[in-house]
């Protein structure tokens, strides 16, 4: 349910109620109910950190099965911040201005598959350890599949980013920040490809 949450664009744990009104979607994952977003918190608190290692264990698990399964072996890896929502005092205001977090997520851009995950206090800014969270994409796909593309936001518009990224022969397409210094280099472009 947490998973189906994010995916159908839920920003907080009280979004879980989108859910519960669906009985068909209930039958399919064989639930007798939803859970609330108070029975849900309570248990995200209480399995973390190991129940957070086992859902690990169960995506790199689900990434092999689908990879293999597909006839390409090159993809495109898309990262972004996810802001969530959340009431709690604990939670940390984020950069948009809301109490929450800001949890990192890398999906395969060909299928849909969740690839990486970093959750995050909300104040953590989306460039924090960009490299650490390319590093596990690369350790996360599987012998003959690759990583051949990586498009991002202006958070990875980093040189570690960049430097691995032709270390790798990855081809990227990263937004950059439109200030002077950038603008003066695209005016000397002769050649775009």
């Amino acid at each position: 349910p947490v998973i189906l949450m994010l995916i159908g664009g839920g920003q907080a744990l009280a979004h879980i109620t989108q859910l519960k009104s669906d009985k068909v979607l209930e039958k399919l994952l064989d639930l007798e109910k939803m859970p609330d977003p108070g029975t849900l918190g309570d248990w995200l608190v209480r399995v973390y950190p190991r129940g957070y290692e086992g859902l690990n264990h169960i995506n790199q698990w689900l990434i092999h099965k689908v990879l293999s399964g597909d006839t390409r072996e090159d993809y495109t890896f898309d990262p972004d911040a996810t802001g969530i929502e959340s009431h709690k005092y604990a939670a940390k205001i984020t950069y948009k201005g809301y109490r929450g977090y800001m949890p990192m997520l890398g999906t395969l851009a060909e299928i849909p598959l969740w690839l990486v995950d970093d959750f995050r206090e909300g104040n953590v800014p989306p460039q924090a350890d960009a490299l650490f969270i390319l590093e596990n994409a690369l350790k996360r796909m599987p012998a003959g599949k690759r990583i051949a593309r990586l498009r991002s936001d202006s958070a990875w518009y980093q040189a570690e980013i960049i430097n691995r990224c032709e270390a790798q022969k990855i081809i990227f397409s990263i937004t950059a920040d439109q200030d002077c210094a950038a603008k003066e280099a695209i005016s000397r472009i002769e050649h775009w490809e």
